[in-house]
């Protein structure tokens, strides 16, 4: 099958229930001449906002398109300077911690449906100078002690940080001395 206008042919052939494609755009309807000139700015829009270094390089890999003469230098784009921005992960204006593990805040939430290997409560860690999370899974809220050792063993181990001190909701999990 053959479907053509003025500026573009299409050509469709059926292979095993697949159809193949083939297109022809006439040399005047295409984006890009071979005398194309554009500016960096208009590189650096087009090419997914990379940096002039990359424009530079695209460009002498390119046939047919060139940076204008006076446009090597890059303009601030304020959607690189939006990504680039990053949320500041070092002190929490509202914490009650002047360093990590100082202060572990503890929640554990539940009963819920048995999980596929018989867990139904969750207990949450939140470290309150980093907002981090620890989230694990138990079978009952008396496992809580041995879960919060456990993390203790692993945050000392590999970072060599203890927990300070814990705040919790007094619950009767929580008082159990092991």
């Amino acid at each position: 099958m053959v479907i053509s206008n003025n500026t573009i042919t299409l050509f469709a052939k059926w292979y095993n229930n697949l159809c193949q494609l083939r297109f022809n755009i006439s040399r005047s309807r295409l984006f890009l001449s071979l005398e194309s000139k554009i500016t960096t700015q208009q590189a650096h829009y087009r090419l997914g906002h990379i940096s002039s270094d990359y424009i530079d390089n695209t460009l002498a890999n390119t046939k047919g398109l060139q940076l204008e003469k006076d446009s090597k230098e890059l303009k601030s784009c304020e959607s690189c300077l939006q990504a680039k921005i990053t949320k500041n992960r070092g002190k929490n204006s509202i914490s009650n911690s002047s360093r990590p593990l100082e202060l572990i805040y503890i929640d554990i939430s539940g009963p819920y449906s048995k999980s596929y290997n018989g867990k139904r409560y969750i207990i949450l860690f939140i470290d309150d100078y980093t907002r981090l999370a620890w989230i694990y899974l138990i079978i009952a809220k008396l496992e809580a002690i041995d879960t919060l050792k456990e993390l203790y063993n692993i945050l000392y181990t590999n970072l060599e940080l203890k927990i300070t001190r814990i705040r919790a909701n007094n619950a009767k999990e929580y008082k159990s001395i092991k």
